[in-house]
């Protein structure tokens, strides 16, 4: 069917971000200039947020604007965990309880909550992404 093609494909998409979360953090921790680049100049809130309304704002947001700050929502959450949790904001560690939610996925999710799962658990849970996280 269209729609599990579709779900797949977005699952495929979301893996790609984790690919770029997990870049970010190797990039910070092997140079802590291009870091504060990427603190300063792609992670400042109003820059995050202009780019967002750019691309999901006008005429998405009016067609559905419940879908729009669905979207918001699950992105805030994604980058409040893997911002917060990597040196590009200052190294902080998840405690395992949060850990272990994150790293076991829920079948029952809608697809855009399944990205997100999708998301963290790619860039949290693979064995090679583990080290320095857990408190």
């Amino acid at each position: 069917r269209i729609r599990d093609e579709l779900r797949t494909i977005a699952l495929e998409e979301s893996g790609h971000s984790a690919l770029a979360w997990r870049t970010l953090e190797w990039i910070c921790g092997v140079d802590s200039g291009a870091c504060r680049v990427v603190r300063e100049e792609v992670f400042r809130e109003r820059s995050l947020e202009a780019r967002f309304e750019f691309r999901f704002g006008g005429q998405m947001l009016s067609a559905n604007p419940a879908a729009v700050e669905a979207m918001r929502r699950e992105w805030r959450s994604i980058y409040g965990v893997l911002a917060s949790r990597s040196e590009v904001n200052g190294g902080a560690a998840l405690s395992k309880d949060y850990y272990d939610l994150i790293c076991h996925g829920d079948d029952s999710q809608s697809v855009l909550e399944s990205m997100t799962t999708n998301i963290l658990q790619k860039s949290l849970c693979d064995s090679s992404s583990r080290s320095g996280i857990i408190v």
